[in-house]
């Protein structure tokens, strides 16, 4: 986790699985592209499903941040101090700290394009499925994925949540 700027930082959080023997021999070779690594389970694919679950967590933060930012700038608030407001507070995430920050900032692209969100989507939910999970939010996060994707193409960059948002906010009338 942490795309190919943390790559190129070494930096990214590397979640592995499998023989616990074979992680610490391999350690070695995943520490110089890793700020982290970490043993997530010992059978294999566990690493894979840790990656997914992180991925999940991010994708549903930054649509429910878009949202609520979107919501703020309704009421008049700006959103560079409604973000350093929750920043402060309990409901700073990834998206709030880092992703919307660069939104405020006219910046897009933060080298996480769309379609990659839903391949992970897609995963997450064909995984829940195999093992019984229903995953109810992913399937509804995936439907706003799609809607967005729609709108700014597969290439369009995860940040666009922010505009899909703006565009929702737009077609209903403001209450005061």
């Amino acid at each position: 986790s942490g795309g190919g700027v943390g790559a190129e930082a070494g930096s990214l959080s590397t979640m592995v699985g499998g023989d616990p023997a074979v992680v610490e021999a391999a350690r070695e070779h995943l520490e110089p592209f890793s700020g982290a690594v970490t043993h997530v389970g010992e059978r294999p694919g566990h690493g894979h499903a840790a990656k997914l679950l992180n991925n999940y967590l991010s994708y549903t933060a930054l649509y429910v941040s878009s949202e609520a930012a979107v919501f703020g700038s309704q009421i008049g608030l700006e959103m560079g101090p409604l973000l350093e407001a929750i920043n402060h507070g309990s409901g700073r995430n990834s998206a709030t700290e880092q992703k919307l920050q660069r939104v405020a900032e006219g910046e897009y692209d933060i080298g996480a394009p769309i379609h990659i969100m839903e391949k992970d989507l897609r995963q997450l939910l064909a995984f829940g499925d195999e093992t019984g999970m229903p995953l109810a939010f992913a399937g509804l996060l995936r439907q706003f994925v799609g809607y967005t994707r729609r709108r700014y193409g597969g290439d369009g960059q995860i940040t666009r949540a922010y505009d899909f948002f703006g565009e929702l906010a737009a077609g209903n009338e403001r209450v005061d």
